[in-house]
């Protein structure tokens, strides 16, 4: 039997790979994107604003030696539909190594400006309903598309500073959040970065159906699962 491969340029190769990351333009979507195009991945990004889209695709196309494009989608039933329809019309040979199902958006207004379409319908269209047309549940998917070959994994991030938790931070402060970080710090690019890279090339073959936290602990220390300790 041969010596295998060990070395991290073997492991963690996903160069040549096709990928589509939901909401990549800014954010966690953004960070992974940027993960597997500075990696030599082919990435098609996927949000609503085509501005956002753009900036953000010329940024990734400038850190190589992969490449970036982008598509304009809404990830409603026919949006999603229409997604795989625009991915399909570009990529001929009807491949894609990697689905990063990220989108996700947060809402707020003082309390007597509820608008229902737009606050209660449009967060839970995107943040839940989005996930079952894309990736359904990660246990049922990963043990249906395991004989495919296929394997389905979520990252359970924490904070990380983002447009969509900058609110929090203004509001409650930076010193206050950080003093519920068993770490001391929030989650940085490369926490991110490492951890998709992990998922999304041959470093995880063997590896489907895990919810991996991606917090530095504070999930836990919140639960008194592991409380933190004098030593």
């Amino acid at each position: 039997m041969s010596t295998p491969d060990l070395s991290v340029q073997s492991l963690f190769n996903v160069k040549g790979k096709i990928a589509l990351v939901t909401g990549g333009g800014t954010g966690i979507g953004n960070i992974i994107a940027s993960a597997l195009v500075q990696n030599g991945a082919k990435v098609y990004i996927a949000a609503r604003k085509e501005s956002q889209l753009k900036a953000a695709v010329a940024e990734l196309n400038a850190k190589g030696p992969g490449s970036a494009d982008y598509i304009v989608a809404n990830l409603s039933i026919s949006g999603t539909d229409a997604l795989i329809s625009a991915l399909e019309a570009r990529e001929p040979v009807k491949r894609l190594h990697i689905l990063v199902n990220n989108s996700g958006v947060s809402w707020g207004v003082s309390f007597e400006n509820f608008p229902e379409d737009k606050g209660w319908d449009h967060v839970m269209a995107v943040n839940i309903k989005s996930l079952f047309y894309l990736n359904h549940l990660t246990s049922i998917l990963a043990v249906k598309l395991g004989p495919q070959k296929i394997t389905v994994n979520a990252i359970c991030p924490g904070i990380f500073p983002t447009k969509m938790t900058a609110f929090g931070f203004k509001n409650a402060g930076e010193k206050k959040i950080l003093s519920q970080q068993p770490m001391g710090r929030v989650g940085c690019p490369s926490d991110l970065a490492g951890l998709a890279l992990f998922l999304t090339s041959p470093a995880s073959a063997h590896v489907t159906g895990a919810h991996i936290l991606l917090d530095g602990g504070a999930t836990l220390s919140r639960q008194g699962i592991a409380p933190q300790v004098q030593l």
